[in-house]
């Protein structure tokens, strides 16, 4: 009976895991959530919430797992679908991301976001064709977004159109003062010379 009084509602439990999870305890907040998806498996909030917090822990086969369980429940819901995608992403399955951010760009294709780490999935697994096919656009639609002009720069100079890429990754090098940029300039430079 003492313990029985003691627990915590479900209402409780959650508003304690999103302060912990606000306050950067990702410790207390995936126990709490943890518990809350053992109670209310049901609960998409909770497991996207826990799926988040896995994530920034770096657990990010275990953010799958909520992810792909929330959206079991609610399969339309393109918040799970990005973060499905970014743990992949930042698990670095370029293959299973690319998978799970194609249909995002296709549904949204002037997403700047998931156009840039479409492109970036691309460009790693070697499909340059396919990288460069998507960025092209991209970059014409947002001229000043420097992370795509980066990423479609580097693709061009791997895919072996340095002169094309040298045009973007200088721009970077110069707006952002980026030395990994006037690096791969100066390098692509000696090459062509």
């Amino acid at each position: 009976g003492i313990a029985f009084g003691q627990a915590k509602s479900p209402e409780e439990l959650f508003h304690e895991a999103v302060a912990a999870q606000q306050r950067g305890d990702m410790g207390a907040a995936i126990r709490d959530y943890q518990e809350l998806v053992r109670l209310h498996p049901e609960v998409i909030e909770v497991r996207a919430n826990l799926g988040a917090a896995l994530a920034h822990e770096g657990r990010f086969d275990e953010a799958i797992e909520q992810y792909q369980a929330a959206l079991v429940l609610s399969p339309a819901n393109a918040g799970l679908q990005v973060n499905l995608a970014l743990a992949y992403y930042k698990k670095q399955n370029w293959a299973a991301a690319a998978r799970r951010f194609e249909p995002l760009h296709q549904k949204q294709p002037g997403d700047a976001r998931v156009t840039t780490l479409l492109g970036e999935c691309y460009s790693r697994l070697g499909r340059d064709t396919e990288a460069i096919a998507l960025l092209t656009p991209a970059v014409a639609a947002h001229p000043s977004d420097l992370g795509l002009a980066w990423l479609l720069g580097s693709t061009l100079i791997h895919a072996g159109r340095p002169r094309d890429g040298l045009v973007l990754v200088e721009k970077v090098a110069e707006s952002a003062g980026s030395a990994e940029a006037h690096l791969l300039a100066g390098q692509t430079l000696v090459a062509m010379n």
